[in-house]
């Protein structure tokens, strides 16, 4: 009996799923429009990604003036009391 009700249930699951394979085909051509189209943000991507790179290497030459500055100075170095009061 049950190889009869699954042969019986099929008309109705294959018109399920021709209806199911039109609704997606109707989809395609939007989709296709889309995967074909240009980001359109790429270039200020690339923009932003040349910034980016100006600003990193200006703040590399700001670390490495600023250690070898710091590094040229004659610094004293004294004995505190850490935070202690002296009298």
């Amino acid at each position: 009996m049950n190889f009869v009700n699954a042969i019986e249930k099929i008309p109705a699951m294959m018109e399920k799923e021709e209806k199911e394979i039109a609704l997606v085909q109707k989809d395609i051509p939007l989709l296709k429009e889309i995967i074909e189209k240009v980001w359109g943000k790429e270039t200020q991507l690339s923009e932003l990604k040349t910034e980016l790179s100006a600003l990193d290497r200006k703040n590399t030459t700001f670390t490495l003036l600023r250690y070898f500055t710091r590094g040229s100075r004659k610094t004293r170095k004294t004995r505190g009391t850490r935070g202690r009061r002296t009298q």
